[in-house]
């Protein structure tokens, strides 16, 4: 069965948790993550698809910015030092009263699935979690991030058959298919 076919059979909203820098990426990883978040829109649906993040801030600023143009709900996971921030208007904030470590796991247990988009040493402690958690894990790789390094320690994609955590590389935006691929 075609995931379009799955995704149709299903009432369950696809909640997506995004891994992403704090920091304002490079000008050609904004536009690669930009047509990750819009790929996978479109292959999932906007009213079933969630997108929950860490922060409104850097790469998940533009994520969020994205996913809302889009008319995709999005949820922030936030950690206490983001609680003076603004986030947009339609979203739905969790305060975690949490530092930055704690609000990570709570926002990987949040989604079905973590999508990276690339980052620094947070990303890549999330996909460590997700991974450990058993959850699906796709990760855009040739960002020039610290989280483009995951890819030659799991090479294989599977980490450890007794938790079943997977995680898939993507260079193109088409990829993230294999993400939802893992989900349904």
């Amino acid at each position: 069965m075609a995931v379009n076919d799955l995704l149709q059979n299903s009432s369950e909203k696809i909640i997506i948790s995004i891994s992403a820098s704090s920091s304002d990426p490079e000008r050609e990883h904004t536009q690669k993550a930009i047509r990750v978040i819009r790929e996978l829109v479109s292959i999932v649906g906007k009213e079933r698809i969630c997108l929950a993040l860490g922060g409104y801030v850097g790469l998940m600023r533009v994520a969020a910015d994205t996913a809302t143009e889009m008319g995709v709900q999005t949820i922030f996971v936030i950690p206490v030092e983001y609680e003076h921030h603004r986030f947009p208007p339609e979203s739905i904030i969790i305060k975690t009263g949490m530092s930055f470590a704690g609000r990570n796991i709570v926002l990987v247990r949040t989604g079905h699935a973590l999508l990276a988009l690339g980052g620094g040493m947070g990303s890549f402690m999330e996909v460590i979690t997700a991974l450990e958690m058993g959850k699906p894990v796709a990760l855009l790789i040739g960002t020039g991030s610290l989280t483009d390094r995951i890819k030659s320690i799991f090479q294989e994609g599977l980490v450890d058959e007794r938790k079943g955590g997977r995680i898939v590389f993507i260079e193109k935006a088409e990829d993230v298919r294999k993400l939802i691929n893992m989900i349904v």
